[in-house]
């Protein structure tokens, strides 16, 4: 009896051992960021005191028409940013903060060039709280960083404006290379006097993996649509600002590394200021800009 019992302890010991192998053998055959049978599964991993660091450089022409003659602006920037890990909070959100390491502003219009003092950006950093498919949800400390660029600049704006999206939206669910998703973004930013609505739509679709900087990566190019809202005042006259916006990216997601890695956009603009108070018009406006954000730091080890 002693015997049969240990026979039958013995038998179901080699079936539990035989099942753990197999399950843990197909996890091992299965990585977690998914497969192209059941689609890839796409998240940002920062881990605590990981760091990311980026480039991002753009180029912006904008023609506004006033009482008949065409007033033509260039604004031309460069930032270097960190974006150093802080762990988890209790929703899974990552926390991180944003170093603004450099960052150098030229504005050339009507005959000036206008170089502003970044000096209360420079150097200085916010809190960053956003979730794993790159939704940022909280900019701790960004609204009291600010700067105020002048009439041609846009007047006086706080960091924020800058960083609005400091990575692209991945899909919540998992997909398979040809395939799309959609997002949607509403926001809203200070500039000219103007508090001015945003909300634009785009599809993205993961087209292929590619190698960039000796990382395998998913090439993914998005197509936005959008429009344009605001009104506010300015030198006692009240503004009112309306829009359409459309632009596409190509850029570029370490999928086993769970990092951004590079994108290049281009966004085109075209709307109409209306001015009432001591002058009544309406002046036609376009901007065409041009940008590129690049990981300039090896990629680090993805949180484990």
């Amino acid at each position: 009896m002693i015997a049969k019992t240990n026979l039958r302890i013995l038998v179901s010991f080699c079936i539990l051992t035989v099942m753990i192998a197999l399950i843990i053998g197909c996890a091992a055959k299965k990585p977690f960021w998914g497969d192209e049978k059941t689609g890839f599964i796409l998240n940002y991993r920062l881990a605590p005191d990981g760091v990311w660091k980026y480039q991002s450089t753009s180029n912006q022409a904008m023609n506004m028409e006033q009482m008949g003659r065409t007033i033509e602006t260039d604004t031309k920037s460069v930032t270097h940013y960190t974006v150093k890990g802080k762990g988890l909070d209790e929703q899974k959100n990552l926390l991180a903060t944003v170093f603004i390491d450099t960052m150098s502003i030229v504005t050339k219009g009507m005959g000036r060039e206008n170089k502003p003092d970044l000096s209360a950006f420079i150097g200085k950093s916010f809190g960053l709280t956003f979730s794993s498919d790159g939704k940022e949800l909280e900019f701790p400390g960004a609204d009291s960083l600010t700067v105020d660029f002048g009439m041609m600049g846009g007047g006086k704006q706080n960091v924020r404006s800058f960083f609005r999206s400091i990575v692209p939206d991945l899909p919540k669910n998992p997909i398979k290379i040809g395939e799309t998703w959609t997002d949607k973004d509403t926001t809203t930013m200070k500039q000219s006097g103007m508090d001015i609505n945003i909300n634009v739509e785009s599809i993205n679709t993961l087209e292929a993996k590619e190698t960039v900087a000796d990382i395998e990566c998913f090439k993914i190019t998005t197509k936005s649509k959008g429009t344009l809202d605001g009104e506010g005042q300015q030198m006692g006259m009240d503004l009112t600002f309306e829009g359409d916006l459309e632009g596409k990216s190509t850029w570029y997601f370490a999928y086993k590394k769970g990092i951004f890695v590079k994108s290049s956009s281009e966004n085109f603009m075209e709307g109409t200021i209306a001015v009432s108070g001591q002058t009544n018009m309406t002046m036609p406006i376009t901007q065409e800009t041009k940008a590129e954000v690049e990981l300039v730091l090896p990629a680090p080890p993805p949180a484990k």
